[in-house]
């Protein structure tokens, strides 16, 4: 951009002026506020991501046990349906008290 020369040298002078004022004021503003540290949100955004790593880690061993426990209850299931129909190999059977089930027989 340069000035017309028509503007009187006056002017000129003034305008030149403003803007190394202006220039040199930016420049000290810059120079006395730098730009913000970032390190604490860097920091932040690594610990958000660990957690987030920690999290699908306890997602995935919760869904595991939930399958093992399930498959454990059908084991069980299977074994007090056993009991239940009074099948043993010795063909001695017992009445026992369970508190979630009730009277069953059970072998001896």
């Amino acid at each position: 951009m340069s000035i017309p020369p028509f503007v009187p040298a006056r002017l000129r002078r003034s305008i030149v002026f403003f803007l190394v004022v202006t220039a040199t004021g930016l420049g000290l503003f810059l120079i006395i506020f730098p730009s913000p540290d970032l390190s604490q949100e860097l920091e932040l955004l690594r610990r958000v991501a660990d957690l987030e790593l920690r999290l699908r880690a306890a997602e995935r061993t919760s869904a595991r046990r939930r399958h093992d426990l399930n498959g454990l209850y059908r084991e069980f299931s299977k074994a007090l349906s056993v009991l239940a129909e009074g099948e043993c190999a010795d063909g001695q059977v017992t009445s026992r008290k369970l508190y979630f089930v009730g009277e069953i027989p059970w072998c001896k």
